[in-house]
């Protein structure tokens, strides 16, 4: 999130963890450490999951000629280490994603 300072603010992925860093907004130096983290580290796995979520989300708004099922199984495909659980959930805040920046089709 940028300031107003012209510093970029990055927040743990940990909901419940307060802990976050300022740098500046080339993202090259660290300014400041705010809080301290109240958990573990993250597995790989999780993190990977996460990175998978957030590419289709993005992939489901870039291009809407592809279909958001499409676009998740080529995504899978390329990420083959990355176990997903639950595809629907996936598939879900895909189309999700691509409603709120795209009108509704009209009905007749």
């Amino acid at each position: 999130r940028k300031r107003k300072d012209t510093g970029m603010k990055w927040k743990c992925s940990n909901n419940k963890c307060t802990a976050s860093i300022v740098t500046d907004s080339e993202k090259k130096t660290l300014i400041e450490k705010l809080g301290k983290h109240n958990h573990s580290n993250i597995p790989i796995s999780i993190i990977e999951c996460q990175v998978v979520r957030e590419n289709c989300k993005r992939k489901a708004v870039d291009s809407i000629s592809k279909k958001p099922n499409k676009k998740l199984r080529t995504e899978l495909l390329t990420h083959i280490r990355v176990y997903v659980t639950n595809t629907i959930t996936l598939r879900k805040s895909m189309y999700t994603e691509r409603r709120k920046y795209y009108p509704q089709f009209p009905r007749c």
